[in-house]
This record gives structure tokens, C-alpha cells and sequence, in this order.
């Protein structure tokens, strides 16, 4: 069986952010920042307008398919030394079905579990609601080691064939054993994008207010924020791929893909 050791994927993951940061920045850019940007910027202001069905939700759907092009192609790029951005893609977006399915069905147990746990437990419809959420934020801390065990959907996406059963049962099969140590390394990351997105959005909230105004729908305001937050996940999704890169290499034995040099062109 293969060992994991995260301080050396943490070590291999900053040689990889060094060498290849001139090849990972375009993608981040192009395919994570601008579309969680857009995102950001189309979506109504919470708490400000009602949430109701329109324009912005296609425009999130799509945002979240380019989003997650860009993921897979950050973790094939992390992955294989010697891929070119243009092939790396490529190959992003034909796995990109699987991918989003395989995510897609982990999330739709999670809502039926919180449902029915809230179905259960409401006293009358109108708390129903309230206590799904409850129920599924409650289940995200206690199927935290679940979600250990599935942290490596990305990197088996892009390096092995197969459909979304084969991918959540490849990614579970590879981490067993390290169901704790993974566990924790899934809420100590948690934590700490947590901190960083209330200190950086706060700090991005009061820039765009003092130079544009409260932030409103599609304002100047507003567009500020929502490019904070799109090169805020840029820089954090390119560690987070590189990472779970360099974790899948190691449990999946597959070490001889080193870091190598860097590379050129596209």
C-alpha cells in the first residue's frame, strides 16, 4: 500500500507553484477568476434583493462549468510535468462530465439525507426549512472524514478513465487508511479559507464601499467585490489542485511523474 505523507505533498506542491506558476496563472486566471467574477457580479445582493429565478442563475451554471474546467486543467497541469496548457485543457473538458456528475450525485445524497433527517425531526412545515439547513451543516461536520475519502475526485478525473461511480469509488479506495489524517487536513483547510474569505470579502466590501458606494446590483461597488473574489479562488483553487496533485501521485504510486523542469510554449 502507498504512503502519504502531507508535508511532502505541501513541499511538492510550492516547487510545483514556483516552476509552473507562469503556466498555472493563465489558467487560474482565464478559467477560475473571471468566471467565479462573473458570477459574483450578476448574482443578486443577499439580504438586499429577493432571490428569484432569472438571468443569473444561467449565467451561474455556466460560470460553474468554466470554473470547473479550469480546476480539472490546474490539477492535470500540477499532475504531468511535461503537458501543454492548450492539452491539458483539452483533456479538462472531456472529463468534465464525469467530474460534475460524480460531484452532482455526493450532493444530492447530502440534500436527502439533511431532508430526510429534517422531515423527521420538524414539528410543522413552516421550521422544515430551517432545520434542512441545520441538518445539512450538521452532516458536513460529521461526514467530514466522507469527505476525506473523496478529496481526490479532480486528480483521479484527469488521470484515469471512467465514469462518476468509478471516480467516487477510486478516490475512496485510494485514501483508505488515511481517513483521519485526511479528515483533518480537509478542516484545517476548511478553517483557514473560511478566515482568509471573511477578512479578505470584508476588506473588499469596505474598499468598494468607500470609493463607489454601498454595493447594489451590477454597481461599480459590486464589481470590485466580485473581482476580489474571483482572484481570491484563483489563488486558492491553483494551491488546492497542486496539492491534491501531488496527494494522488503519492497514494496512487505513481511518484516517477516527478515535478521535472519547467516548461515552454502552450
Amino acid at each position: 500500500m502507498a504512503e502519504l505523507s502531507i508535508s511532502r505533498a505541501w513541499e511538492e506542491t510550492k516547487t510545483v507553484l514556483s516552476r509552473e506558476g507562469r503556466l498555472l496563472s493563465p489558467v487560474a486566471l482565464g478559467l477560475v477568476a473571471i468566471p467565479v467574477a462573473v458570477a459574483n457580479f450578476f448574482a443578486p445582493v443577499v439580504g438586499n434583493e429577493a432571490m428569484t429565478p432569472g438571468g443569473w442563475v444561467a449565467i451561474l451554471i455556466v460560470s460553474l462549468i468554466v470554473f470547473a474546467t479550469g480546476y480539472l486543467a490546474l490539477t492535470r497541469l500540477a499532475m504531468f510535468h511535461q503537458e501543454e496548457v492548450r492539452a491539458a485543457i483539452r483533456h479538462a473538458v472531456s472529463r468534465l462530465l464525469p467530474f460534475l456528475a460524480s460531484a452532482v450525485l455526493i450532493t444530492f445524497a447530502l440534500i436527502l439525507c439533511a431532508s430526510l433527517v429534517a422531515a423527521a425531526s420538524a414539528p410543522n412545515v413552516t421550521q422544515l426549512e430551517q432545520l434542512a439547513v441545520g441538518a445539512l451543516f450538521l452532516l458536513l461536520l460529521v461526514l467530514s472524514p466522507l469527505f476525506g475519502r473523496l478529496m481526490l475526485l479532480g486528480p483521479v478525473s484527469v488521470s484515469e478513465m471512467g465514469g462518476p461511480i468509478h471516480l467516487i469509488r477510486r478516490s475512496w479506495s485510494l485514501t483508505r487508511g488515511y481517513t483521519f489524517v485526511l479528515m483533518g487536513t480537509f478542516l484545517l483547510s476548511i478553517i483557514a479559507l473560511i478566515i482568509l474569505e471573511i477578512a479578505v470579502g470584508f476588506g473588499s466590501l469596505m474598499l468598494a464601499a468607500v470609493l463607489f458606494g454601498p454595493v447594489s446590483s451590477l454597481s461599480a461597488s459590486k464589481l470590485v467585490v466580485a473581482l476580489v473574489a474571483g482572484l481570491l479562488r484563483s489563488v486558492e483553487f491553483t494551491i488546492i489542485a497542486a496539492m491534491l496533485a501531488r496527494i494522488y501521485l503519492q497514494l496512487a504510486g505513481r511518484d516517477s511523474m516527478d515535478i521535472g523542469v519547467p516548461r515552454s510554449g502552450t
